[in-house]
């Protein structure tokens, strides 16, 4: 079986800018510079379209400030979502401050929203 991994990894540089890393590696065509160049090709395309959406993205957000919408979150939005509030919990920790889960706007949204589409 061909198998391909694909990696791509975002960290803030500053409040409006951001660093994009990918890798891909794969386990078929090794040494096959025509199959690496169409997977770096096809790759690169894919991460250009989401760096492009993320930066219309930024400014949608950039018009609201300085108030800024509450978020909508979703289910899909479960795992990025704990592993927010754990990096917000360790740096609460870390520099002696304290925040309960319900201070989090975002999950009142969720909520709501989620009520709303079981209504309907």
């Amino acid at each position: 079986m061909c198998r391909q991994k694909t990696m791509h990894a975002i960290t803030p540089e500053t409040r409006t800018t951001t660093h994009y890393f990918w890798s891909v590696s794969r386990d078929f065509g090794v040494g096959q510079d025509c199959v690496t160049e169409y997977m770096l090709t096809a790759v690169k395309k894919v991460f250009e379209q989401d760096i492009d959406a993320c930066e219309a993205i930024e400014h949608i957000i950039a018009a609201w400030e300085p108030d800024y919408p509450m978020e909508l979150n979703i289910k899909v939005d479960g795992g990025p979502l704990q592993a927010r509030r754990i990096l917000e919990r360790m740096g609460h920790e870390e520099f002696g401050t304290s925040r309960t889960k319900l201070d989090h706007p975002s999950d009142s949204a969720a909520r709501a929203a989620a009520l709303a589409s079981r209504e309907r």
